[in-house]
């Protein structure tokens, strides 16, 4: 019987988790939330979707989504063998959610990547204006990340005060910036008003919230 791995939280906080659609793997101090039968239709955002629902009642320590175990012993089994670790990581992260924040620089569209000069039939681009355009373009792409570094840095030291730990995320696109952020959960209003404040102060860019949720950037 393969169980759907969720998250991880205390045996003892089970009494407030009221989520009847979960199967609850005991193991020790520790419980596992999967999903059993699984089904076509539980993709990434329903995983998201039920995660988030029990993080509202307890602490979780999300999985990634597509973690499956064979059975409740080899789920127990995973328990055992990380029971020390995920307990600290229980401690660390209680009472916290995780605030993304997206910030999107204003710029023009970068260049388009020229086409390389191969032999006689390309004699309509020149090898001097295939190296300007490709120069002019990563010239582009450097000053984005230099302003995405700078938005990044004025972020972390406005928010740092509201916030236990934050985490730099891979950007989807240039001139895109992605921070994580650790909050506890009685701060996360404060967290956003201050984020409204940075965006009149017209830092420059379009800035977008999203969360609070299970810290998955920081387990």
């Amino acid at each position: 019987m393969p169980l759907h791995l969720l998250g991880i939280s205390r045996r003892g906080d089970l009494t407030e988790a009221d989520c009847h659609q979960i199967r609850w793997v005991v193991h020790g101090a520790l419980t596992a939330a999967t999903v059993w039968p699984l089904t076509a239709s539980f993709g990434p955002l329903q995983h998201g979707h039920v995660l988030a629902a029990i993080h509202r009642r307890i602490g979780i320590l999300p999985v990634r989504h597509g973690t499956v175990l064979p059975n409740e012993e080899a789920v127990q089994e995973f328990l055992g063998s990380r029971c020390q670790d995920l307990l600290r990581d229980l401690d660390r992260l209680e009472g916290t959610a995780e605030i993304g924040l997206r910030i999107e620089l204003p710029h023009s569209p970068l260049p388009a990547e020229p086409f390389a000069p191969v032999g006689p039939c390309r004699a309509d681009v020149s090898p001097v204006a295939y190296m300007a355009a490709r120069r002019a373009r990563y010239q582009q792409r450097d000053r984005l990340g230099t302003q995405a570094d700078l938005a990044a840095d004025t972020c972390i030291q406005s928010l740092g005060g509201l916030s236990r730990d934050w985490r730099r995320l891979s950007p989807t696109a240039p001139g895109i910036v992605r921070l994580a952020f650790l909050v506890e959960r009685n701060r996360t209003e404060a967290f956003a008003q201050r984020v409204e404040i940075l965006r009149t102060k017209n830092i420059g860019g379009r800035y977008a919230l999203v969360g609070p949720w299970p810290p998955y950037s920081f387990v």
